[in-house]
């Protein structure tokens, strides 16, 4: 193993203890490329009071990963029709948590020497729909 580790900037929406599987695949990949002496910078936003998680898996996660967490809002939007709208478009989750995302990204890009980004969540690996 080298030194130096290979830094990167992970975004990714879940992360334990929140996600359930979309949060646990997140830890496990950060915990194979802890042990190739990879570092990644874990981007991801606060979990929500009424979302699932796994408390235990907070004890897996390396003390060698970096976790920002950013905030988001969540959209109270009662009209069925303009939800489903959004929901199409993925709009719900740009306005929930991308605008954070993006400035906290931005700050943690201007302050680190990162190789590249690699970014893995919705809207584009997935859809769903709350209707």
């Amino acid at each position: 193993m080298t030194k130096n580790k290979l830094k990167f900037l992970y975004i990714v929406d879940k992360f334990p203890p929140a996600g359930m599987q979309a949060g646990i695949r997140a830890l496990e990949l950060s915990k194979e490329m802890v042990k190739e002496n990879i570092l990644p910078i874990i981007l991801t936003k606060k979990f929500k009071k009424n979302e699932l998680y796994n408390i235990q898996k907070i004890k897996e996660i390396p003390k060698e990963l970096k976790i920002y967490r950013t905030h988001f809002c969540e959209l109270k939007i009662k009209n069925k029709l303009i939800l489903k709208i959004l929901e199409v478009f993925r709009f719900d989750y740009y306005l929930e948590w991308i605008p954070f995302g993006y400035f906290k990204a931005k700050n943690l890009i201007s302050k680190n020497n990162f190789k590249f980004i690699y970014a893995s969540g919705p809207p584009f690996y997935s859809y769903y729909s709350r209707i």
